[in-house]
This record gives structure tokens, C-alpha cells and sequence, in this order.
């Protein structure tokens, strides 16, 4: 049974003067002690995998396919290996570490080539000529062993012809990380509130790395002491240290120190580097880091080191960053994927979580035209038609904060120190029912409702089709997704939420 003391709710219309109108859900809880912020709230696997190639498959059909083909994979934590690596392997090629990686590499490799078919709905290599067919199909069949990979196909009579016509490697395969549905999670841990909370990977554009899975989370996350992924762009994240006092602030990656090799290293006094670090110099994402002779390059996404490149050049990963270090510090040395952080400063928090952009400072609107690329967003850019830089995750985030309506989450404290949660609701776009729905606020409309109802401090959370408040295994809110289906609901999986235990 839940513990429904000291939770409180309620639900209320705010009208425009146009006439138009938003519905808000707000949550009260008196006992800080009782939020924590959690990661990988993985559920079904099939019933994951389903609905992640279903969303793949509507991305398809908006792309103008006629029958696609979706295959679907289970991802495994960043940090699992095909084998444990004693010392660095030099190489002039990058090296992959995470089985995530190997496997979609080699996956997309025999997409691109052709050399695949589908016979009764499982994926096969069609000619092993090489020893990386052996190697790829080998992986195939690991994955069906496991029971971690399916194929989606709206027309099981497609001609294999047709697949190869219109299969893209880069969209039509998706490795698919820890998600779950919040209401399935809420029941399964007994919790009586569940929210989402932080933005993951889920655009097409989100998940071109070979590194990354769909419904990675990214910035800043503890849970239970420990940084489970650190703060890759500087954002405003909301952190409740042990005396369970809450504060808003921004973090990076400068602010951390990083365990690795039997030794610490401070971040503030090395080069790393994430998409963001080209946008301030060239005005453009960086999708590799720079060469640098004599120096390591090692790719890392949360707590794992998931590949490495001698001399630089080495991919970045939307939701990863890179770290360089001499040769002579780590070649020879013995080590593991799995890697820790502390803030360098000492300070330690029970749990965190970095979204944003900040709202509210005891009272006071701070958010303001500067907030979104001071907070470094920034989001894909499209000329006649195509994507010339996939920009910095959210890829398809407004950077206005007075004209973008959308289905808002945030979170923060009143005066009073009870934590709150809001959301206000509304439908992705062109499938609003006739007679009317929430229409979503924008960012700054969304401050000063937070201000009206006598809030000291906000964040904005990610919202859109994510946004939700489960309250006693009850949903608070309407979500926006809608699957090209008016009037129905769907709810999206997360891999991340804020609980009341």
C-alpha cells in the first residue's frame, strides 16, 4: 500500500482572453525527505520494444514510406563489455567498448550493404562471405537468444526488394534504452507519485551515434548519493543535499571530479569536450573532438567508458562527452569501463536532476530571451528542407519563451519548503478535438503561473508527450500524445522520473 499522507492535489482551467484555455495539475508535498529522482525505470521488454518501433513506424510513414519495416533492439547498460579490457589497445581506428556499440555498427553495416533478409519475421545475414558476416550474425543470434530483438513490419507481405528500397539504417534500426511507462512503474514500486523529469534521446537525428540508444537520459542525475550521469551542457538542475534542503543552480562538467585509472581528475583542468564546445567558437555543433597527438581520447556516457581513440578525432555522442589525457598517464595502466564522479567543491547531494531552463529564484521570474542559449540549447537547423546541423539535444526544442505552447512539467519549492510538481497539459499538435483542449503555455507564461501560485523556486522539466503526474496510481493529467489518433491517449515511456516514496 502507498503512503498518502502529507500529498496533496489539485487540478484547475486558466483562461485567456482569446478564449483559448490550458488545464493545470499541481501537486503538493510537505515532506522533501520522501522525493527522489530515478533513472532506468526499465519495464517490458517486448512491450518496449513494441512501442518504441511503433513510434519509429509513424516517423516513417511522415517520411512517406509505404510499408516499413522497423527492427527494434534491447540495449544493454553502457558500461557491459564483450570482454574486459586490461590496458588500452592502441590503434589508429576508434575503438568501441559497449556492446551497444559493436552491435549497432555491425547491424548498420549489413543494412547498408544489403546483405539481410527477413525469413518468418527474424533478421538473418543473407551471405556470410566474411569473417564480419560470422561475427554480425553471431550478434544476431545472441540477440534472439536473449529474446532482446524483434521486426516490425505493417505489411508482413512486403518484397524484400521494397525493404532495401526504403530501409534506412539510421532511422529504421533503433536500439532502444532503459524506459517504462510511469503509471506501470508507480504500481510495480508502490509509490503514490510519479512524474517524468528529464529530457532523453528521441528524435530521429537524437540516436545517429553508434554510442546511443533511444530513451537515453542525459545531465545531470543522483539517485541515492551517487552521480549516475553527469551535467554534459551547463543547465539549471534542482538538487536536494542530505539535510533535504533544495536548491537551483547551474552545473557543467567543469564542476566535477573525475575517478578513473586508481586516480582522480579534475575536469575544470582538462579538456573535455561535448557538442556544445563548437557552438560558442564556430556557431555549430562539434561531432568530433579535435586531434591531438600524443593524447587519449575516451568516449564516455554516464559512468562507462564506451570507446577510445588515439590521437583524438573521437566521436561525440549526443548524450556523452569526451575526456583527453597524455598517452604516458594511461597507456600500460590497468582499468575499467566503469567510471565515478564527486562535485570537486565537496558538496554532496541525496538526489538531483538537470533539465531546464530556471523559472523562478525566491520569487523572482529569472527566466528571461537570453535563458535558452545561456543554458545551451540548441536546437537542429533545416534549410529547404534538410538538416545541415543536428544541433544540441532536445534537437527539436523552441528557443522562444514567449510564442511556443506546449504540454509543460516543472518542478520546485513554495515558501513554505513543500515540493511541487506541475503540469500543464495540452495535445501534440493538429489533433486537438473540435470542441476544444488545452492549448499549452509558453515558457514565460509558464513562470508566471509558478509566481501566481505563490512558488519560491522552479525548473522546467521536459514536456511535450512526456508530461505526466501519476497520484495514487491515478493520472492526474491528460497526456499530449496522441499517435495521429484524436481523442485517444497514449502514454509514453520515460527513463527517468521523480517519485514520493
Amino acid at each position: 500500500m502507498f503512503n498518502a499522507t502529507g500529498l496533496d492535489y489539485k487540478r484547475h482551467r486558466e483562461y485567456r482572453g482569446d478564449e483559448n484555455f490550458y488545464d493545470v495539475a499541481e501537486v503538493t508535498i510537505q515532506d522533501i525527505h520522501r522525493v527522489q529522482f530515478q533513472k532506468g525505470i526499465s519495464g517490458c521488454r517486448q512491450s518496449k520494444l513494441h512501442d518504441a518501433a511503433h513510434l519509429r513506424y509513424l516517423k516513417a510513414i511522415s517520411r512517406g514510406v509505404k510499408n516499413p519495416v522497423i527492427v527494434a533492439w534491447d540495449g544493454y547498460k553502457h558500461f557491459e563489455s564483450f570482454q574486459d579490457l586490461h590496458c588500452l589497445k592502441k590503434s589508429s581506428e576508434q575503438i568501441l567498448l559497449s556492446k551497444n556499440a559493436i552491435i549497432t555498427s555491425h547491424l548498420r553495416q549489413i543494412f547498408a550493404s544489403q546483405n539481410y533478409i527477413f525469413k518468418d519475421n527474424r533478421l538473418r545475414i543473407k551471405n556470410i562471405f566474411t569473417p564480419t558476416d560470422r561475427f554480425t550474425q553471431k550478434l544476431i543470434d545472441h540477440l534472439y537468444a536473449e529474446d532482446r530483438i524483434a521486426v516490425y513490419q505493417g505489411a508482413p507481405d512486403t518484397s524484400m526488394e521494397e525493404v532495401y528500397e526504403n530501409f534506412d539504417p539510421l532511422k529504421d534500426l533503433i536500439a532502444v534504452g532503459q524506459m517504462g511507462f510511469p503509471s506501470i512503474y508507480a504500481r510495480k514500486k508502490g509509490f503514490p507519485v510519479v512524474f517524468n523529469t528529464s529530457f532523453f534521446l528521441f528524435e530521429e537525428e537524437d540516436i545517429t551515434s553508434d554510442f546511443s540508444l533511444l530513451g537515453d537520459a542525459y545531465n545531470l542525475q543522483i539517485e541515492g548519493g551517487v552521480i549516475e550521469s553527469p551535467p554534459l551542457y551547463g543547465r539549471s538542475a534542482l538538487l536536494i543535499d542530505e539535510r533535504n534542503e533544495v536548491k537551483i543552480k547551474k552545473v557543467s562538467l567543469q564542476g566535477l571530479t573525475l575517478e578513473f585509472l586508481g586516480r582522480k581528475w579534475d575536469l575544470n583542468k582538462l579538456p573535455t569536450y561535448t557538442r556544445f564546445s563548437g557552438v560558442t567558437v564556430h556557431g555549430r555543433t562539434l561531432t568530433r573532438s579535435p586531434q591531438e597527438k600524443e593524447r587519449v581520447h575516451f568516449i564516455i556516457i554516464d559512468r562507462a567508458i564506451v570507446g577510445y581513440k588515439f590521437g583524438g578525432g573521437a566521436e561525440i555522442p549526443h548524450n556523452g562527452f569526451v575526456l583527453s589525457l597524455l598517452e604516458n598517464e594511461v597507456v600500460g595502466k590497468p582499468w575499467k569501463t566503469k567510471i565515478s564522479y564527486t562535485f570537486t567543491s565537496g558538496e554532496i547531494y541525496r538526489t538531483a536532476i538537470q533539465c531546464g531552463p530556471a523559472l523562478l529564484k525566491d520569487g523572482k521570474i529569472i527566466l528571461n530571451t537570453h535563458s535558452m542559449i545561456s543554458e545551451e540549447f540548441f536546437p537542429k537547423k533545416v534549410e529547404n528542407g534538410k538538416t545541415i546541423d543536428y544541433g544540441i539535444v532536445p534537437t527539436d526544442y523552441a528557443l522562444d519563451i514567449d510564442q511556443t505552447r506546449a504540454a509543460r512539467t516543472i518542478i520546485g519549492v513554495d515558501y513554505e519548503n513543500r515540493f511541487k510538481v506541475m503540469v500543464v497539459e495540452a495535445v501534440n499538435r493538429g489533433m486537438e478535438e473540435p470542441w476544444g483542449e488545452s492549448s499549452g503555455v509558453t515558457l514565460l507564461e509558464l513562470a508566471k503561473l509558478a509566481q501566481k501560485n505563490n512558488w519560491k523556486d522552479a525548473l522546467n522539466l521536459d514536456g511535450g508527450g512526456s508530461a505526466t503526474i501519476n497520484y495514487l496510481y491515478g493520472q492526474l493529467t491528460r497526456g499530449a500524445d496522441r499517435k495521429r489518433l484524436p481523442g485517444l491517449m497514449f502514454e509514453r515511456m520515460v527513463p527517468s522520473v521523480g517519485v514520493v516514496r
